[in-house]
């Protein structure tokens, strides 16, 4: 319930409320000894938060619970959303060998899944990850991707930054 509620705080724009509930949800999965699969989900949500706000150690921290326990588990499609979260972490701490590796490996189980937003997620951070060192060629391969199955799928969310990294091409 209290993920639910986080969630729609997040997409109302409250991230402390979002994080409050998340934490809320995790403090009483702990009481009452709910799986471990609740609780990783809450921290990975609140991962995604403090991705937003650019708290990177926050960020860090819940997404090497998350990834320990999706290892533990073999849960391969939400390990891969972990590795997204971690790649785009390693993009604002400009490390961005560690985030090509991070999103390459995510990208695998995407395919695989066929999962369209992930892949279009993915293939824009990796366009904006080999623009950040100057590979353009490789960044608009990757962005062309993003932005092909975008209006093929007619997927409009992630538009606005397409069109914004195909701008940071031009220049």
């Amino acid at each position: 319930m209290y993920s639910n509620i986080g969630v729609s705080q997040k997409l109302l724009g409250d991230l402390e409320s979002s994080n409050a509930s998340f934490h809320k949800g995790i403090s009483l999965s702990k009481q009452n000894r709910r799986d471990q699969r609740t609780i990783n989900r809450l921290y990975n949500n609140l991962a995604t938060n403090f991705s937003f706000l650019k708290n990177t150690d926050s960020t860090k921290f819940y997404l090497n619970k998350v990834i320990n326990y999706y290892k533990s588990t073999n849960q391969k499609f939400e390990l891969s959303l972990a590795y997204l979260n971690k790649g785009q972490n390693k993009i604002f701490l400009k490390e961005l060998d560690s985030a090509l590796w991070y999103l390459k490996e995510s990208l695998i189980e995407f395919k695989k899944k066929n999962h369209i937003p992930s892949k279009i997620e993915n293939y824009r951070l990796l366009a904006t990850t080999f623009l950040k060192k100057e590979k353009y060629e490789k960044a608009l391969t990757y962005l062309d991707s993003a932005h092909q199955l975008s209006v093929e799928k007619h997927i409009n969310y992630d538009l606005e930054h397409q069109y914004a990294l195909y701008l940071s091409l031009i220049h």
